[in-house]
């Protein structure tokens, strides 16, 4: 299932690197979060996202659509799970969501409100996985918060291997379903070895960064330059 919804081999090391070391750490978290991306629905990124909650527990996870649940006034209960799952992430850049959204995956303690109570100040221990369907151009040049991969294949609903696909996604369904499986998958992680390059403290951009993050990095540079020439002129 993960070679053919993440192509890039790079990308499905890092992203199994990053569940091994989470759940082997669980009373630690990563410093940065994964990004799944795709233009097209149906390419794997919530399947991905099932698979991670059904090995962190359902009642460790956080299902999410939107931000608004995790960044709101009264976010107490979902801050406190261990693996947080966002889907339809789209924030502009230097928003005020997208500077909170970062303190959530590198801070240490949170303050929030309490309905009919004073506020109150948590630790947080989650890890995240985000998804969305829109280019995140809105990201800055060099991001070390979010792992971004790109998972472009046809196998969506629209594209032309979607009944290649489907047996896969079918497979995976019957794989976390049945607790046998879904322990020896979980076993396998937890004796998985990552890989040198991989910091879950601060994301190595230069050994680790995917396609997609180098693009975004040059969009960047030259969104800069143009903000720059139009300044002066």
């Amino acid at each position: 299932f993960l070679e053919f919804a993440v192509p890039g081999e790079l990308e499905r090391s890092v992203l199994l690197d990053w569940l091994a070391w989470s759940l082997q750490h669980e009373d630690q978290r990563p410093g940065w979060a994964l990004f799944l991306f795709s233009e097209h629905k149906g390419t794997g990124k919530s399947k991905i996202m099932e698979v991670a909650e059904a090995l962190f527990g359902h009642e460790n996870t956080a299902k999410q659509n939107g931000l608004s649940g995790i960044l709101g006034r009264f976010s107490l209960e979902p801050l406190t799970k261990k693996l947080i799952t966002v889907e339809e992430v789209k924030v502009t850049g230097y928003s005020d969501e997208g500077n909170k959204l970062k303190e959530l995956i590198t801070g240490q303690r949170i303050t929030v409100d309490v309905k009919y109570k004073p506020q109150q100040t948590i630790p947080l221990h989650a890890c995240f996985i985000l998804t969305t369907n829109h280019r995140p151009i809105w990201l800055e040049g060099g991001e070390r918060r979010y792992y971004i991969i790109h998972m472009n294949h046809e196998g969506h609903n629209q594209g032309k291997d979607y009944e290649v696909f489907i047996p896969k996604v079918v497979e995976v369904d019957e794989q976390i379903a049945d607790p046998a499986q879904l322990s020896a998958l979980y076993r396998e992680l937890l004796e998985r070895q990552v890989s040198k390059d991989f910091n879950p403290r601060s994301l190595n951009f230069h050994a680790l960064a995917s396609p997609i993050m180098r693009e975004l990095l040059e969009e960047a540079v030259h969104e800069s330059e143009e903000v720059l020439r139009d300044l002066l002129e």
